[in-house]
C-alpha cells in the first residue's frame, strides 16, 4: 500500500508522519520547525495553530474568487499577498508559488490569467488540507 493511501486511511501514526520528508503540497521542515517551537503555556497548540493557518488560507481564497468575479484587481492582488503569507507560514510551497504568480498578474491587469492561477489555487488548498491532516 502506497504511502498517501496509507495516510488517507489513517494507518501511519505520529512517528511515522515525522519521518516522510515531503507530501505532495507541504514542506515538511517548516512544519517539523512550527511544532518545535510550540510552549506548553502556548495559548494555541500545534494542531490548532495549523488549523488557523488553513482557515486563513480559505478565507484569503475565497477572497480571491470574489475580487476574479468582480474584477476587482487590487482585491486580487491584496487577496494573494494575504495567501502568499499564509503559505509560507505552513510551508505550501505551491500555493506560494501560484501566490505570488497571481500578485504579478494582478498587477499587469491579466483577468485570464488570474482565473487560471486562482482555479490552481483551490486545487492546491485541497492538498493543503489533505496534507496537514497528517500532522495533526
Amino acid at each position: 500500500m502506497s504511502i498517501q493511501k496509507k495516510v488517507q486511511k489513517g494507518f501511519i501514526d505520529g512517528r511515522v508522519k515525522r519521518d516522510i520528508p515531503q507530501l505532495n503540497s507541504i514542506d515538511s521542515s517548516v512544519i517539523d520547525m512550527l511544532r518545535s517551537l510550540e510552549l506548553p503555556e502556548a495559548v494555541a497548540s500545534f494542531s490548532e495553530s495549523l488549523d488557523i493557518y488553513s482557515q486563513k488560507l480559505a478565507s484569503s481564497l475565497k477572497r480571491a474568487h470574489t475580487s476574479l468575479e468582480s474584477s476587482d484587481l487590487a482585491g486580487l492582488e491584496e487577496s494573494a499577498l494575504d495567501l502568499s503569507q499564509n503559505a509560507l507560514r505552513i510551508g505550501a510551497v505551491n500555493m506560494l508559488k501560484a501566490s505570488f504568480e497571481l500578485q504579478n498578474v494582478a498587477r499587469c491587469r491579466d483577468i485570464t490569467q488570474a482565473e487560471a492561477i486562482v482555479q490552481n489555487l483551490e486545487l492546491e488548498y485541497l492538498k493543503v488540507r489533505r496534507d496537514l491532516e497528517t500532522y495533526v
